[in-house]
């Protein structure tokens, strides 16, 4: 695989100082990379520029077993129940193998967030947060 670069613009303020982040895993029909709630403010200045890199996840709500597994009209992998959406292991899943090297999972994004924009410290910062929360 190739590295892929993609771009987009967000509006953050006062209000609204937490980004989310999701990106689906293809060919796998639930297997996706993200964070969310990660604070744009710090110490009451916007941050200029951060770097996350991001793990594979598996929703769990598709029967295959590999990361080329086609949909399957079966439902999920637990044969229909709802199951746990969890982060690959080098020891908890076989089909993450594509992910794993040395018994390390790989990360599969770097997302870069860079501020573009002049925009007023937020009135009011809640205290910082040390990292992003894992998608969960």
């Amino acid at each position: 695989g190739g590295s892929t670069t993609q771009s987009f613009t967000v509006s953050v303020d006062a209000s609204h100082q937490y980004l989310s982040y999701i990106t689906m895993i293809a060919p796998s029909p639930d297997w996706f990379a993200g964070f969310q709630d990660l604070l744009l403010c710090r110490s009451s200045n916007w941050v200029d520029m951060l770097e996350i890199t991001v793990q594979p996840w598996d929703a769990g709500t598709d029967c295959g077993t590999t990361y080329t597994s086609s949909n399957c009209a079966g439902g999920t992998s637990a044969g229909g129940a709802a199951v746990n959406i969890f982060e690959f292991t080098a020891s908890t899943t076989t089909s993450a193998n594509v992910f794993v090297n040395n018994n390390q999972v790989l990360p599969v994004a770097t997302i870069t967030i860079t501020r573009s924009g002049y925009s007023a410290s937020p009135a009011a910062s809640p205290s910082p947060s040390p990292s992003p929360s894992p998608v969960t």
